[in-house]
């Protein structure tokens, strides 16, 4: 009985670091994906979708990067491009009610610049 007891107690403490492991790994993908929507409205507001498309646009080079300088795999990166997505559509109405201040086209070009890869 004894040793059913401590298997058991065994099993139990398995499960619960296989789940806390499994929560923080989410909980890290999550953070670390949408940030190319986070990055464009830390200074942007007033473009609809405008995470999305940097994101879209820079998954080659963030791909490159990734192997080299970032030590992010892959399937972080484009991880990025759903969690922006998201991320966007729930900023969507505070996107259409502001009136952006650049145009969007100077927003891209302004944010390739910062994260060149060359």
């Amino acid at each position: 009985m004894l040793t059913y007891l401590l298997e058991l107690e065994l099993w139990i403490k398995k499960r619960i670091l296989r789940a806390f492991a499994m929560s923080h790994t989410l909980l890290l993908m999550v953070i670390l994906t949408g940030c190319s929507s986070l990055e464009i409205h830390a200074s942007d507001w007033g473009h609809p979708y405008l995470g999305t498309e940097f994101a879209v646009k820079e998954l080659p080079c963030s791909l490159v990067h990734s192997g080299w300088d970032l030590f992010v795999p892959a399937p972080f990166i484009l991880a990025d491009i759903p969690f922006t997505f998201l991320i966007d559509t729930l900023l969507l109405p505070a996107d259409a009610v502001v009136t952006p201040a650049r145009s969007r086209h100077v927003v891209i070009e302004d944010q390739k610049s910062r994260d060149s890869c060359s």
